[in-house]
This record gives structure tokens, C-alpha cells and sequence, in this order.
């Protein structure tokens, strides 16, 4: 489309502050023809990888040195990503994550990522945020966007990919969850170890907001 490498794809995505760098990237992505205009009639997600190229890259603009910061805790690292990153995502209507490390003296976070779902366009929006930039220490969580403050405030997939992640490593693990009315929102596998016996989807009482 118009020069912009894109692909159509099913289903949610398996494993996995606005600055003029962000003006100019969404300015060649809308040049291009990457805002796809429909999505596809049997229910697919439409992807447009400039989308997502440009989306990360402005998520990484907008969050500059606190990629090189340690916080003391997972919400106060996930409260500064949401500052920086929400509102790029909001902007791009694609979903964007970073990955958590724990760290001597604190936690971090890595690059963004996006894929570049167009959500307004695709039946469930998503982020492989296994694909989000490494940092030194032991990963213990990740964050993402959603578009939407409806949600509950987790997918299922969101905590399965967590619980997942702790079942293979034995590290607690946990996810963050950046909405568009800028809560966030935290889940531990730490909690859910308690009540194993709930669906992903009752296991959204399980969640905390930070913020």
C-alpha cells in the first residue's frame, strides 16, 4: 500500500510527550497511504508495520532519558512510561509496549515496541511485546497500551502471557496496562497464585490500579 509494507493478520497478537520527531514520522506514514481505511471483512487485524515502526520510534522520542533512569518501584517505572507513551499510542491508534527489569537499585525499562495494528481498524487490537527492547537485569513484567478505557482494564491474553512467563522462569511476573483516560493498572502472578481456579476474565478483579 502506497510503498508501506503491510499485512493482514488474525486474531490478538500472540507472544508477544508528542514531539516534532513524532509530527514527522505520523506525517510520512499518512503520505505513504499506511493509514489503511477498512478493516478486512472476515474479522482480521490489519497491520501496517510503518505505522509501528514510526509509533516506536516516537515512543522512545517521547520517553528519552528515562530509558537510562532507575525507579525504585514497577508503578513508579509504569506511571513515567504511561506519561511519555500514552499518548503516542493514543495518537498512532496502535498499541505500544516496553518490557520491565529488574536492576541493582531499582527496576527499568526497555525500547518500545509496536507492531502497528491499526485498532479503530482491526477485530482485536495487540502488541508482540516479546519484541520490545532488552535491558540489563531480569525481566519481571511488561507494559502496553490499550485503546480503549473499556476493556477490563486486562485481556485474557494479557494475563496468560504473563502467567506463562512465570511459569517458565519461576520469576514473579507482572503486567501493566496504560489506558487512554491515563490509568494504569498493574496485575501480579503473585495474586493470581492464590485463585487458580478463575478465568482470565475473572481474573481482572485480581488487578490494582496504580493510578
Amino acid at each position: 500500500v502506497g510503498g508501506t509494507a503491510s499485512t493482514i493478520s488474525g486474531g490478538k497478537f500472540a507472544n508477544g510527550a508528542v514531539t516534532a520527531a513524532f509530527a514527522r514520522a505520523f506525517g510520512e506514514v499518512a503520505r505513504s497511504g499506511g493509514m489503511l481505511a477498512d478493516s478486512d471483512a472476515a474479522g482480521m487485524n490489519v497491520v501496517d508495520t510503518a505505522v509501528g515502526r514510526a509509533a516506536g520510534a516516537a515512543a522512545n522520542e517521547a520517553l528519552g532519558d528515562a530509558l537510562n533512569t532507575t525507579y525504585g518501584t514497577l508503578d513508579e517505572a509504569s506511571g513515567v512510561w504511561s506519561g511519555a507513551v500514552q499518548p503516542i499510542a493514543d495518537r498512532f491508534d496502535t498499541e505500544i509496549a516496553s518490557k520491565f527489569f529488574q536492576v541493582r537499585g531499582g527496576y527499568r525499562f526497555g525500547r518500545a515496541y509496536s507492531d502497528g495494528v491499526i485498532c479503530s481498524r482491526s477485530a482485536q487490537c495487540g502488541v508482540s511485546w516479546r519484541l520490545a527492547g532488552n535491558a540489563r537485569g531480569l525481566m519481571v513484567g511488561y507494559i502496553h497500551t490499550h485503546p480503549s478505557n473499556r476493556m477490563g482494564p486486562f485481556s485474557g491474553n494479557d494475563l496468560s502471557e504473563a502467567w506463562w512467563e512465570f511459569q517458565q522462569s519461576g520469576t514473579p511476573f507482572s503486567a501493566y496496562v496504560s489506558l487512554p483516560n491515563r490509568q494504569v493498572w498493574a496485575w501480579s502472578t503473585n495474586a493470581y497464585m492464590k485463585h487458580q481456579g478463575m478465568s482470565w476474565s475473572e481474573a481482572n478483579s485480581l488487578a490494582r490500579r496504580v493510578r
